[in-house]
């Protein structure tokens, strides 16, 4: 599996199910920890990392706290709680900022080589003014230059670039500080859907709104090697 994941260009997700009876015992630090001491494993995430590509260690239950509880045989005993599902979408709605955001780069590197002229993003110019610089007229220009179903209306485009570009270590203050915003920003959205163009606005907004939440409830779940 792994030799797979290193030959692909998509975002890389680990999903640990069953989380609510895994995290009785562990954080989600313990097991990036331990997974990390496993050459196999460190060597990929090293590789993606300078590739460029996300991996991710994202904790799931089907049926959530509550729900069961683990007997001293080993068994699952059941409450008769209902079910509350744990993150099960989150490996979803991460793959579509991700996959845009290598777009992105793939782009950014291809202009690149046509001007024949290495561009640095400077310290006090953000990552859209970049593209401004690199892709005359820039982001009517990328839009363009983007595969015809990945042509968001720019707002869009702007939303997902900005989540994408936050280094990994702000992400976590980044994601406090947009919690709310963004709860506000998805429900307002919901109440424009009136065709497809506005469907997909608001499914991205909820999008990067589970990211968000994924990366303040789980600091350790961007996995990093320096």
């Amino acid at each position: 599996m792994i030799d797979l994941m290193q030959s692909s260009s998509g975002p890389v997700h680990f999903v640990i199910s069953k989380w609510d009876i895994v995290e009785q015992s562990y954080t989600l630090e313990q097991i990036r920890d331990q997974l990390l001491e496993i050459d196999e494993f460190k060597n990929l995430v090293r590789l993606r990392n300078q590739a460029g590509a996300p991996v991710r260690l994202i904790p799931v239950s089907a049926v959530g706290k509550g729900f069961a509880i683990a007997q001293t045989d080993g068994s699952m005993k059941k409450t008769g709680e209902l079910p509350k599902p744990f993150q099960v979408e989150v490996p979803l709605a991460c793959i579509l900022p991700d996959r845009m955001k290598a777009m992105i780069e793939d782009l950014v590197k291809k202009r690149e080589s046509e001007l024949k002229t290495p561009i640095e993003v400077k310290p006090d110019i953000g990552f859209l003014d970049f593209l401004g610089q690199l892709f005359a007229g820039g982001l009517k220009a990328v839009q363009e230059s983007l595969p015809r179903k990945y042509q968001f209306a720019d707002n869009v485009l702007k939303t997902l670039i900005e989540w994408a570009e936050t280094p990994a270590q702000q992400k976590v203050d980044f994601a406090a500080r947009r919690t709310e915003e963004l709860r506000r920003e998805q429900a307002e959205s919901s109440k424009r859907v009136a065709d497809e163009e506005t469907a997909l606005a608001h499914s991205i907004n909820c999008f990067v709104s589970i990211q968000n939440q994924l990366a303040y409830r789980f600091p350790a779940s961007e996995l990093r090697v320096l």
